[in-house]
């Protein structure tokens, strides 16, 4: 019963992380465990990012919500940013929720190319019942690559918790900036 507890959360749970040119609006599809997704971002200016996110959770649920997505800064070579989503969650064969999702990312280069995103975040949701009302933790480590031509490809190894189950987090990810 771990999944039927976690799925709610886990259809908040993939914040895409572009590592293409600032100012490009890009677009992104991820595969995940247990959903899959597709989001877009378009830069306001060189730290501020609207964005939306659609996902299809285990055939279960149909997700969709707005995002916005703030860089902090630089720790040297690394750098800090921010994103906070806010959707709805319609249920095909189980209850609709309300989510929230705030994330902190850690952008760290590896080389020219490649760089390593650690991942922190905390997703409430909020259901007609108990049951489905709750507030799930994740961390997840993620190592992308440029391709060429705005075109990055991302693999994501991660773990969701809250206080009744807990669930890993494979994903792989494909981004595209304009």
């Amino acid at each position: 019963m771990v999944g039927r507890k976690l799925w709610p959360p886990l259809i908040a749970l993939v914040t895409l992380s572009s590592g293409t040119a600032i100012g490009s609006p890009s677009a992104e599809v991820a595969l995940a465990t247990p959903f899959a997704e597709v989001a877009a971002r378009f830069p306001l200016n060189a730290d501020l990012a609207l964005g939306g996110r659609f996902q299809l959770v285990d055939g279960r649920a149909l997700r969709l919500g707005p995002t916005i997505r703030k860089e902090w800064g630089s720790l040297g070579p690394a750098r800090l940013r921010g994103e906070v989503l806010l959707a709805r969650s319609f249920g095909i064969s189980t209850a609709s929720t309300f989510d929230a999702e705030v994330v902190q990312e850690l952008l760290l280069p590896l080389d020219v190319a490649s760089w390593a995103t650690l991942r922190l975040g905390l997703i409430g949701y909020f259901g007609p019942t108990r049951p489905q009302t709750g507030l799930v933790g994740y961390g997840a480590l993620r190592v992308s690559r440029d391709l060429g031509s705005g075109l990055t490809l991302g693999f994501e190894l991660g773990w969701l918790a809250n206080p009744h189950a807990h669930r890993p987090l494979l994903a792989i990810i494909l981004g595209q900036a304009f």
